[in-house]
């Protein structure tokens, strides 16, 4: 990793981020935990294993670094959840074209871009 993306998110940043992703996307996700109530408030059991919360971290920290003048919040977000996608195997029962990162991925980059600003 490059001195430039080397910041991981502040512990408030990262909840803030989550509770933003569950409001735009657990609420309509298919592997949302199965029966249990919505609370934004509250991680959902499936939050833990789930590739979205598991990049999270990397993600904000790839946005913050984003140079205005460089290039878009989007675009690097975008090519980001590409080369992980690309990188690494989907969560089991997942293909590469059903994985939650892929899924998901509009929703995703929007929220983080509401979080980050």
């Amino acid at each position: 990793m490059d001195s430039q993306h080397s910041v991981q998110p502040s512990p408030r940043e990262l909840e803030r981020a989550k509770l933003t992703v569950r409001a735009d996307i657990c609420r309509t996700c298919p592997h949302h935990s199965i029966g249990a109530a919505f609370d934004l408030d509250t991680p959902p059991a499936c939050e833990k294993k789930c590739e979205v919360f598991v990049q999270l971290p990397e993600l904000i920290e790839r946005a913050e670094g984003v140079e205005p003048m460089v290039g878009s919040v989007e675009q690097v977000l975008d090519q980001q959840i590409q080369h992980i996608c690309d990188t690494t195997e989907p969560p089991p029962g997942e293909t590469k074209a059903t994985r939650p990162l892929v899924r998901h991925r509009e929703a995703l980059i929007k929220s983080l871009k509401k979080t980050i600003g």
